[in-house]
């Protein structure tokens, strides 16, 4: 990027055997913009995280393996304190501030039916695929990024 100046011979012919854009510009605002441009478009995105709803772990439940593999099957009993827990969105587990599972879900239920989905003031019972480190009082948030 130059403001008001122009690029010599020899850099310009090395600009273009590098492939290296140069930017000129005479009004110092029109080069900010397109630096500002430019760094948006090389910066990576962040994705943003939004929750969809959050079960506050009541009970942890050891129940009796579903297959002949599996020692032992733990359900988190819940009560959805906010918004609805989807069976198709990611899920996290945070105990206080800390994130200490991400993953999918394995299980969700509202009494002995499975379901789609739970909302705000209903229990449920939801089991994850790779975690079953439940504590009681463990926030479990339904979320996407985007």
């Amino acid at each position: 990027f130059a403001f008001n100046v122009r690029a010599a011979n020899k850099v310009t012919s090395l600009a273009k055997e590098q492939a290296v854009p140069i930017v000129t510009q005479s009004v110092i605002y029109h080069l900010l913009d397109d630096l500002k441009q430019l760094v948006a478009e090389r910066s990576p995105r962040v994705k943003e995280v939004v929750v969809h709803g959050q079960a506050k772990v009541i009970k942890v439940f050891e129940m009796k393996p579903r297959r002949r593999s599996e020692s032992v099957w733990i359900v988190a009993g819940c009560t959805v304190e906010s918004g609805k827990i989807h069976r198709n969105l990611r899920l996290r587990v945070r105990r206080g501030e800390e994130v200490v599972h991400k993953g999918g879900l394995d299980s969700l239920k509202h009494f002995k039916e499975d379901v789609h989905e739970v909302n705000k003031g209903q229990e449920c019972g939801i089991s994850l695929s790779s975690f079953q480190g439940f504590q009681e009082g463990d926030i479990i948030e339904s979320y996407v990024e985007e």
